[in-house]
């Protein structure tokens, strides 16, 4: 399809207002490259290396542009992903699917029990938690569910593998742990000639004021942050921390580098999702000479 703005605006997310609009269209029409190396620019104040790339973060930029596998689209789509899981590790590790959708108005509410989780499969940040069915807003869910449907997350990050998700509704059942959304633990696992390596991302009150504290693999507290928002307390190591590195390792065996997300629910292990361009390589670390020590830790391939 030839580019034109007409066509990109078909593609690009809905807008509120013109003056977005306009930057929207003026960003949508720079290739992949000169995007990124602006966004990269703007973050870290250096130029983005990907001829050397040295540190994590431009690691994940070389991946987003040069390293574009058909395997990540899968991986990354939330739905079809459980299908890699059930091969990998079995299906035991799944968290219950309630239904899967392809527009908001779809969805029978009348079926669901009183708590569950919707969210799109293609992108970040549509998740929608019902704890209470008899006092949940259908109708402004319906209307966040059909905006995120309709929003190619491609054209705001440049990860290509997000392209050509096909856009869904997932329904899944609501895992708590003390009334509130469980721990997310996040294994970054580096998959080296010689050895493998990991440092795990334990994300705590993600929708009520969210922390994040940084481990390593035998979940001593790191000397650094990401993201800048550590809790005040190391969060307790979940039982079942051993099994997970070991279900990690097996489902990031194929990759030189890829994130495996967790939750541990009274005393059983779901799948979360599997990332392989963390926060889009745009993250900062704290100290910046952890971008670099990571960095040597992933050996591109």
């Amino acid at each position: 399809m030839k580019t034109t703005i007409k066509n990109i605006i078909k593609k690009a997310p809905i807008f509120d207002d013109l003056n977005l609009l306009r930057f929207r269209v003026n960003h949508l029409l720079k290739d992949d490259e000169t995007v990124i190396r602006e966004k990269y620019r703007n973050v870290f104040g250096r130029e983005l290396d990907l001829e050397n790339p040295k540190t994590f973060n431009e690691k994940i930029q070389w991946r987003i542009l040069r390293d574009r596998k058909d395997i990540y689209t899968q991986l990354a789509d939330k739905y079809l992903v459980r299908d890699y899981v059930k091969e990998k590790i079995g299906e035991e590790y799944l968290i219950k699917l309630l239904g899967v959708y392809e527009k908001a108005e779809d969805i029978n509410y009348d079926s669901l029990p009183n708590k569950f989780v919707l969210k799109c499969n293609h992108d970040s940040g549509s998740v929608i938690i019902c704890k209470d069915k008899s006092t949940f807003d259908r109708k402004a869910a319906n209307k966040k569910l059909n905006f995120f449907l309709k929003r190619n997350f491609y054209y705001m990050t440049r990860e290509k593998h997000y392209k050509n998700i096909k856009p869904l509704i997932i329904c899944e059942e609501f895992l708590e742990e003390d009334g509130k959304a469980p721990k997310d633990y996040k294994f970054h696992i580096f998959n080296n000639s010689k050895e493998k390596k990991m440092f795990i991302q334990c994300d705590v009150d993600r929708f009520d004021g969210h922390k994040r504290a940084m481990l390593d693999q035998n979940w001593r507290i790191t000397d650094f942050e990401y993201k800048k928002n550590r809790p005040e307390n190391i969060p307790d190591k979940p039982s079942k921390f051993n099994e997970m590195q070991i279900l990690a390792l097996k489902l990031s065996e194929e990759f030189s580098m890829s994130r495996i997300d967790f939750y541990q629910v009274n005393g059983k292990i779901y799948f979360g999702e599997m990332t392989f361009t963390s926060e889009a390589g745009l993250a900062r670390f704290y100290p910046d000479e952890w971008d670099y020590k990571l960095g040597e830790m992933w050996e591109l391939k």
